[in-house]
Parts: structure tokens; sequence; C-alpha cells
């Protein structure tokens, strides 16, 4: 099942936009993430929804986010993200993979509670002031970033996802 279509990454040498799309993992793909390409035990996620991004029309898996749905909160945590390990630091080929896919949790949230979304991690690297820098994560000096509200909603807004293509 293709999710989006308007959403894209862009090569970083070229500054090409690619489409791409995010699918929820099945059990194949889970196979095919070698640790070579990715960080994390990416198996040990199975118990909670897996989703992947890659270019439309290919098989290569270039990014990975675990999210966890919290239903009394009406906050759905990403226990894991990861851009695969050509795509991350200075030398990178496409870039906002991480983005795509933290949008892409903001919309699911905001389907499942419209009112008061709220997505949330807790950054496992030196990356947070990353998050707050880059895609506007409010850090109230707990262990969890979050976006909620305006904030939530921008992201949405700056990575275009609200064209579904079924």
């Amino acid at each position: 099942m293709i999710i989006f279509v308007s959403m894209h990454i862009v090569h970083v040498a070229t500054q090409e936009p690619r489409n791409i799309v995010i699918e929820k993992m099945e059990d194949i793909d889970f196979k095919k993430i070698k640790r070579v390409n990715f960080n994390f035990n990416w198996g040990s996620e199975k118990k909670n929804q897996v989703f992947k991004l890659s270019i439309e029309g290919e098989e290569e898996i270039l990014g990975l986010m675990s999210l966890i749905h919290f239903e009394q909160e009406q906050r759905i945590e990403i226990n894991l993200l990861a851009a695969s390990k050509t795509n991350i630091g200075q030398n990178k080929i496409y870039d906002r993979i991480a983005g795509n896919l933290i949008a892409y949790a903001c919309r699911e949230c905001v389907k499942l509670h419209p009112e008061y979304a709220c997505v949330s991690l807790i950054p496992k690297t030196d990356l947070r002031q990353h998050y707050v820098d880059q895609y506007g994560m409010i850090d109230d000096g707990g262990y969890h970033l979050y976006l909620e509200g305006i904030s939530l909603y921008q992201i949405i807004n700056n990575f275009d996802i609200w064209n579904l293509k079924k």
C-alpha cells in the first residue's frame, strides 16, 4: 500500500527532488535491514508500527521509523528514527528523510486525535538540539521532545504531505 506521492527528498549533489513513499513494514522487509545500512536492532521493533521510506518505484529503504501510540495521552511516540547510513552526516546522498518521517508521524496523530495531537521522541544521541532547530520540536527540559499545536502543523506543512495516493 503506497501512502504518499507529494512528499519528496532532495538529492544533495543535484538538489533534484525525488518523490517518496512511506509504507508500513512487512515481515519480509525486516530481512532486508542490515546493520551495514542502519543503526539499531530493527527486528526488536516488530511489536510497534514500523514504517519505511523509499523513493517511489525503487526497493531500497532509505529511512525507518518505529511508532508507539499512547491513545489515552493522545500521543504518538517515535520510538526509533533512522536514515540509512549513506544518508546521514556531511556526505549524505539524500536530504529530508528524517523530516518526512516525522511529518508522517504527525499526520497520523492528527488523524487519530485532531484536537490534541502530540508527537514525541526521546533523542538517543546528541541530536537533541538538532531536533529543536531543524524540526521545531519543543524542549521543556524533560527527556521527551515533542510537537503539538502550531509546531505540529508546521512540520506537516513544511513537508507537504496532505496529498494522498491510494
